[in-house]
């Protein structure tokens, strides 16, 4: 429904589309062959193997196109953010011990978690909850569970994952994004 009612909002506003679009045609004309290609790439490494050929060209074209929008986004001073799953600090997260640490409202995470990749039809095992909690648990990020810490005016119980070993590991940087955008 929200993306129904944001297709319909920017239906009444074509001007603003409009806008947009002549921005990212500007974009696209500073943008070098060069720049280009290494973002078509980068988007076949991704894709190639799992898909069939034409399929994975047009999975790069479109990783390529959003590399566009990212650089338009950075022209502006504004967060291309990457953190789809619109995770909120005070909210579903919140670090501690200067940053080394990140405390997790688990499920919720999970249900958000779960949600984005059914609503973008990604595929693949996908556990439990509990198995996920277990697994969690089990592994090298695990600080502490069940812990209780405040998010603004609300107590939550959270998991607590060493996040220095996390960034190590993978691109979280869609944490760091979304506090500093909080604050």
């Amino acid at each position: 429904m929200e993306y129904v009612e944001t297709f319909g909002w920017l239906s009444r506003n074509g001007n603003i589309l409009s806008a947009f679009g002549r921005t990212l045609m500007d974009t696209a004309l500073q943008t070098t062959v060069k720049e280009t290609m290494a973002w078509y790439a980068e988007g076949l490494s991704r894709f190639e193997g799992g898909f069939s050929t034409r399929i994975a060209f047009n999975l790069a074209c479109v990783s390529a196109g959003l590399k566009l929008v990212e650089k338009l986004c950075g022209a502006f001073g504004l967060m291309f953010d990457v953190a789809r799953m619109n995770l909120k600090p005070d909210r579903d997260f919140l670090f501690e011990a200067a940053g080394r640490r990140l405390c997790l409202c688990l499920s919720g995470v999970y249900d958000r978690y779960t949600r984005y990749r059914r609503d973008y039809a990604i595929v693949g095992e996908v556990l439990p909850y509990a198995q996920f909690r277990k697994q969690l648990e089990h592994s090298e990020y695990f600080v502490e569970k069940n812990k209780v810490r405040r998010f603004g005016d609300v107590t939550q119980r959270v998991w607590i994952v060493d996040f220095e070993k996390f960034q190590q590991a993978c691109d979280v940087s869609g944490f760091l994004k979304a506090d500093a955008a909080a604050d």
